[in-house]
């Protein structure tokens, strides 16, 4: 908790910023201090101060508030007539104690009565003096009027401002106002923050010139203790004029996304959604989140991705239907204190909803769990794991907080690969599937595309296959004396024959033969391994292809120019690695030639849901397979057909679908008649 974290500028202006949320309440929430001179103190006053000061009461926060009161001619007239100063006053503070009472049931006026009531709110009332001025009081409104105020952190240091605004709604929200801001840790504003601190400690102890300062009246502060609660509530009263709701684009769904809201509502807003990629699963889930928030008071959603341009496709998505949403990854200095601002005005009442979009890398991290700890009981928390698959990890698991109590997982393939650790967590925490929608059905319904499949078929030379039998003679071997799947060694080896399969040099050929014979590569994707890709690349330019990499070495921001040249068809082909296989949304792909892939079925469907996404004139997607197989000629043996199997699993996957699935049979039909394999295909 520090003042320092908050990105402050010398001035604040209405036009310019949210002085509420810029300013106000991170500064508020990270203070255990706040000491403040107004010139007006009325009911609004006190409806405002209270609203945002409940992290201020966790806090143990201190407020002390010099105020001024407006007080009329006859008032002013009765003084010189010689009634007490104190007496006009506690009758004006009467007038407006007593209807700020009319609400006392509110918990924003009993969190400010229980302030009062334990000393953590102390109120005086100043008053300029008249002794020393000679003039007529009929044509002439006196009031105090400074306009200043200072916050301390637990680490002591301050934060002042000075400018226009009263402590009130219309000060803060409605009028134009503007101030100025100075910090204690910037070597030129320490004289002046100094100066501030101490002209507001003379004013407090009734010692500046020309002011007289008061203490607040006894009796109507004893008002005010009277309906003080015991403790505070958890909960502030908002003031209604301040929550946003903007009129939204309204979202026009498909039977089955309803269906899978319906499913969801009932099964407690918890649930996994196993729906094919390209079907529709970021409006299913923008569809539950309306109901939940229709649902709750307050709400923060948060959407967790596994990459950075994920992360920007739901905020297009989002931003289609008139949502503002926080993205939240990259550096912590650029959206930590926003996040921490949202969560605040969720906690106050100041908005009745909120979406943060993130990576499970950010989300992960210390000061997003920071944060997250801010949270309130009353704001309800919207989990939306996107490619829900990945938040099994061990290193992701901390996302999956208890406490947030509607739970959406998207993801064509929920379960983990080799880890049924990871699958049981994620199916505990969700709680189970609660809608699929798959593929067979997506085609024949017309919401996806068909889809033609050609296996390329591509020998391994005998260099690389007696090297894929030596590294399969030794995962045989460990996995004989009895160690686990997820032993390091036995990955290890498993990865280094998975690169021997996907870099197979033969695959060039073949991959050159095919583009030599399609004149049509617009909208192409190129899967393949990181030993390959420059190779690909080669082939590509000898053939005067226009194509762009798309892989984790570019940064976030040469992947939207990527993917906007590629979408608006100013490059033909993108050569890509496993960046596209999750959630990248570019309809217009219709072709794709798959050249490395693993025996993962969510590596490989996800790249298939990748070309068969609905566009206009689109009427089919066209997939190339390079399947890997052992030397003709070699003998049958255990390794040979292992591979075959291995190979022939993904063939079958995408051949049982596809509109030329006879031909595509008949491609493989000999190699696995002679491994004994017509069962795989």
């Amino acid at each position: 908790m520090s003042l320092k974290s908050i990105p402050l500028i010398g001035t604040y202006r209405t036009s310019d910023n949210d002085l509420l949320s810029e300013f106000y309440i991170p500064c508020l929430a990270n203070s255990i201090k706040y000491d403040r001179a107004v010139g007006y103190f009325n009911s609004s006053i006190l409806n405002y101060i209270s609203n945002g000061l409940y992290q201020f009461i966790l806090n143990n926060g201190k407020m002390r508030l010099v105020c001024g009161v407006e007080l009329s001619n006859q008032d002013f007239q009765a003084i010189k007539e010689g009634y007490s100063y104190r007496k006009i006053i506690e009758q004006n503070l009467n007038k407006q104690v007593d209807l700020l009472l009319e609400n006392h049931d509110q918990a924003n006026i009993k969190n400010l009565c229980w302030l009062i009531k334990t000393g953590n709110l102390d109120i005086k009332i100043a008053i300029r003096k008249l002794d020393d001025l000679n003039i007529d009081i009929n044509n002439i409104n006196i009031i105090y009027h400074e306009k200043f105020g200072i916050f301390t952190d637990s680490l002591g240091n301050k934060v002042v401002f000075a400018g226009s605004l009263n402590e009130s709604a219309n000060g803060w929200i409605y009028n134009f106002e503007s101030f100025d801001v100075f910090w204690s840790w910037q070597k030129e504003f320490v004289d002046r923050v100094q100066d501030r601190v101490d002209y507001f400690e003379r004013l407090w102890a009734n010692i500046t010139p020309n002011v007289q300062v008061y203490e607040f009246p006894k009796a109507v502060k004893e008002k005010l203790i009277e309906v003080a609660p015991s403790e505070p509530i958890d909960k502030v009263y908002p003031l209604k004029v301040l929550i946003r709701n903007e009129k939204k684009k309204k979202i026009i769904p498909r039977d089955y996304q309803l269906q899978a809201v319906k499913k969801w509502k009932e099964n407690n807003y918890k649930g996994l959604f196993e729906m094919a990629t390209g079907t529709g699963k970021t409006i299913t889930a923008i569809l539950c989140a309306e109901e939940f928030i229709k649902d709750h008071c307050s709400t923060l959603v948060i959407i967790v991705c596994p990459y950075q341009h994920l992360v920007d496709q739901w905020r297009r998505e989002l931003n289609k239907f008139n949502y503002e949403v926080l993205c939240c990854y990259q550096n912590k200095n650029l959206w930590e204190n926003k996040l921490i601002n949202n969560i605040v005005d969720l906690n106050i009442g100041l908005s009745k909803y909120k979406f943060v979009i993130t990576t499970s890398a950010t989300a992960s991290m210390e000061p997003f769990q920071r944060a997250l700890k801010r949270i309130r009981s009353g704001v309800n928390v919207l989990l939306i794991g996107d490619e829900a698959h990945n938040l099994g990890a061990r290193c992701r698991q901390l996302i999956l907080k208890d406490d947030f109590s509607g739970r959406i997982g998207l993801s064509a393939t929920p379960r983990r690969w080799y880890d049924e650790a990871g699958t049981e967590v994620l199916y505990k925490y969700f709680d189970k599937v609660v809608f699929t929608y798959n593929l067979k059905d997506a085609i024949e319904k017309g919401n996806l595309t068909p889809y033609e499949y050609y296996p390329i078929l591509v020998e391994f030379n005998e260099e690389e296959f007696e090297k894929y039998e030596k590294l399969s003679s030794k995962i045989a071997k460990l996995l004989s004396s009895g160690v686990p799947e997820d032993d390091e060694s036995l990955k290890r080896l498993m990865m280094q024959r998975a690169n021997i399969v996907n870099n197979v040099e033969n695959k060039m050929k073949e991959f050159l033969k095919l583009l030599k014979q399609d004149k049509d590569l617009t909208y192409t994707l190129v899967y393949t391994s990181p030993g390959q890709i420059e190779k690909v690349q080669n082939v590509l330019a000898e053939q005067n292809i226009f194509y762009q990499r798309f892989t984790a070495r570019e940064s976030n921001k040469e992947r939207k120019k990527i993917l906007k040249l590629f979408s608006d068809g100013d490059v033909s082909v993108l050569v890509a690695m496993h960046c596209l296989d999750e959630g990248v949304d570019i309809p217009a792909i219709k072709k794709a030639f798959i050249l490395a892939s693993s025996t993962n079925p969510k590596e490989f469907i996800q790249r298939r849901g990748r070309v068969l996404r609905k566009h206009p004139g689109k009427e089919k997607a066209i997939i190339y397979d390079f399947i890997a197989i052992p030397p003709l000629g070699f003998k049958v043996s255990p390794a040979t057909r292992s591979i075959v199997k291995r190979e022939l699993a993904r063939f079958k996957e995408f051949a049982d679908l596809a509109c030329n699935k006879y031909q595509a049979r008949s491609i493989v039909f000999d190699l696995a008649n002679y491994y004994n394999l017509l069962d795989e295909v």
